[in-house]
């Protein structure tokens, strides 16, 4: 039966010379299900087979590697026969990872038990976060281990002491001690740690390390491992297939009120107090913390909440979102009225960017950046003022290389405006040396970006401003000349003027679109991007018909994702961020609500973002 992308277990992409493969059932702590282990098993052929790939690296989506074997599949009765098969099954795709001919790298967070454990275990580098937690609590419910590596790594002292002791929570420094893993770092770190050790693999002789790895396995094979695995392996089918108090006590209460209550009996029946783990596969009740707009008898407040993960909005890619920004959108929703809300409660915030934390579509995995505007996201979507949202993957767009999560808020649905009506002006045949480009509304966000982008493109930028204050801005965005806003702002009758620009950003609209357009040169591109002067335009169609004179509409909001990700890509080398940078300031999500009353009274300046880690 096929798989939908909501249900796929295992997910796979390629970062240059790695294969990245993610276990993807974080809602299950990525217990390992029958369609997992085909999915591996797929991906490690796709690995295996592409030459490209040098190294290949294991991940779990959400807060755990891996809890292990799903104990909801259990058989109640299964025949010799069909544990052993279902055992084989199992043993297999660990010592996938184990045989795989080319290096394999596992990168361990929160939990990694039982066939986790293994799986772990059997990669040739473990990277562990400082909350991994290492065990095997097979034998206290009555069952064995699938594949017997742990005495091979830690010796047989210490690999008794986890199973036949009950150790089976071993943190991070202590499995770092024992050989289980080779480093420990922050979990913040762990992804970037996994992926430059990769590459640090991956420029090796691809050659050498095949063969150098197969030396190594083969002088295990010498000293008996590949006969002990099979024999320890034989010995777990008839654990499994024995009945004892326990077993029986467990099979029968996981039969009947499922694996949380069999866990909770299992855990019971041990004094340490520091272990608590009746939840360990259930589903993640994570919380996070959202502004969030509510309206009660027509009074409309702004809250900021802590929210349980059931709440967040339908989609199939969950973000741990890092930063915001505040735009005149947001003061809208934020307002006393609740402005562009339709339905309560709401969490606004019409930009975010963040970290990829859980993925049902094979395009995003977690650890990704990602970007979002646009959608109306944040007016009838769940926004990005929450430390934790859900959006559907159509929506997003890879954050570039060369941006940091803050930057991209900087620059937000403004800046990406801004490069599309650049693009638009190109793709009509713009080009530096063409004469003077027009840019009304400079000194606004969507303006002052273009004038940016614009001169760092070799442009002469003439911006357009009623406000001698900001001249001197201006000038420093790299605009050329300076417009007086009176010089555009009354009608005339003449439908042309004198020849005067070669192209235009406008973000004026009305009255002053009119009079520009009559002052195009001929085969000029006016990119239409705001109509902060209103949307009756008094013109005529002589520009079009006797200049040639084309007008483009600009719309962000619902722009294909092709378009988005050159835009992005694009901002990364046209878009001279240091200049944005100066003109930002940073505020907590608890000053949100207050800045968005601000921007609607105009008493906001410069570019404001939000940092989801500053709720109080």
């Amino acid at each position: 039966m096929a798989i939908s992308q909501q249900q796929y277990p295992v997910l796979y992409r390629k970062n240059g010379p790695i294969a990245e493969i993610v276990l993807n059932l974080p809602s299950k702590l990525n217990s390992i299900t029958g369609d997992m282990i085909d999915g591996l098993h797929d991906a490690m052929d796709r690995a295996e087979a592409d030459d490209a790939v040098r190294v290949i690296a294991l991940f779990g989506a959400g807060r755990a590697f891996s809890a292990g074997f799903d104990l909801g599949t259990m058989e109640a009765d299964p025949s010799l026969e069909d544990m052993s098969a279902a055992l084989q099954k199992d043993f297999d795709i660990i010592m996938r990872f184990w045989n795989s001919p080319k290096p394999t790298l596992s990168a361990v967070q929160g939990y990694a038990l039982g066939g986790g454990f293994e799986l772990a275990m059997a990669c040739d580098m473990t990277i562990a976060a400082d909350d991994a937690k290492f065990g095997e609590p097979e034998p206290k419910f009555g069952s064995g281990i699938v594949a017997l590596l742990l005495p091979w790594l830690t010796g047989p002292k210490q690999a008794k002491e986890m199973l036949l002791f009950g150790n089976d929570r071993v943190l991070a420094d202590r499995a770092l001690s024992m050989g289980l893993v080779n480093a420990v770092v922050p979990r913040a770190a762990l992804l970037d740690e996994a992926r430059q050790t990769a590459k640090r693999a991956a420029v090796l002789d691809g050659l050498a390390v095949r063969m150098t790895k197969d030396a190594i396995n083969k002088s295990y094979g010498r000293m008996g491992l590949e006969g002990a695995l099979r024999e320890a392996l034989a010995i777990d089918v008839q654990i499994e297939t024995s009945e004892t108090a326990e077993s029986r006590t467990f099979k029968e209460i996981l039969a009947t009120k499922g694996t949380k209550a069999a866990i909770a009996w299992r855990e019971a029946r041990f004094v340490d107090p520091e272990i608590d783990v009746a939840n360990i596969k259930e589903t993640d009740l994570v919380t996070y913390t959202a502004l969030v707009v509510d309206k009660t008898d027509d009074v409309v407040t702004q809250t900021i909440k802590t929210l349980d993960n059931d709440t967040l909005p339908d989609g199939d890619v969950t973000i741990a979102v890092e930063y915001s920004s505040v735009n005149y959108k947001d003061g809208l929703c934020l307002s006393a009225s609740g402005g562009l809300v339709r339905k309560f409660p709401h969490v606004p915030g019409i930009d975010y960017a963040g970290t990829v934390e859980h993925s049902a579509d094979p395009r995003y995995m977690p650890g990704d950046r990602v970007v979002l505007t646009g959608w109306r996201v944040g007016e009838s979507h769940w926004g990005g003022y929450a430390t934790r949202t859900r959006i559907a993957a159509d929506k997003l767009v890879p954050l570039p290389d060369g941006l940091t999560t803050a930057q991209s808020m900087m620059i937000g649905t403004a800046g990406l405006t801004s490069m599309l009506a650049v693009m638009a002006l190109e793709k009509h045949g713009l080009t530096p040396g063409d004469g003077e480009v027009l840019v009304t509304g400079a000194s606004g966000g969507v303006g002052s970006v273009a004038v940016a982008i614009l001169a760092n493109l070799g442009y002469d930028v003439a911006a357009v401003t009623g406000s001698a204050q900001h001249h001197d801005f201006l000038r420093d965005l790299g605009a050329t000349r300076i417009v007086d806003r009176s010089e555009l702002a009354e009608t005339v009758k003449r439908p042309l003027e004198t020849e005067t620009w070669a192209g235009c950003v406008d973000a004026v609209g009305g009255a002053m679109l009119a009079r520009v357009l009559g002052q195009m040169k001929y085969g000029g591109s006016v990119a239409a991007i705001g109509l902060a002067g209103g949307a009756e335009m008094p013109a005529t169609v002589v520009p079009f018909l006797l200049r040639g004179v084309n007008l483009l509409g600009i719309d962000s909001v619902m722009q294909p994702f092709e378009n988005r990700a050159q835009a992005w890509a694009r901002l990364v080398t046209d878009l001279p961020i240091n200049k944005l940078e100066a003109l930002s300031s940073t505020i907590g999500l608890h000053q949100a609500a207050d800045a968005g009353a601000r921007i609607l009274n105009g008493d906001l300046k410069g570019l404001t973002i939000v940092n989801l880690a500053e709720t109080r």
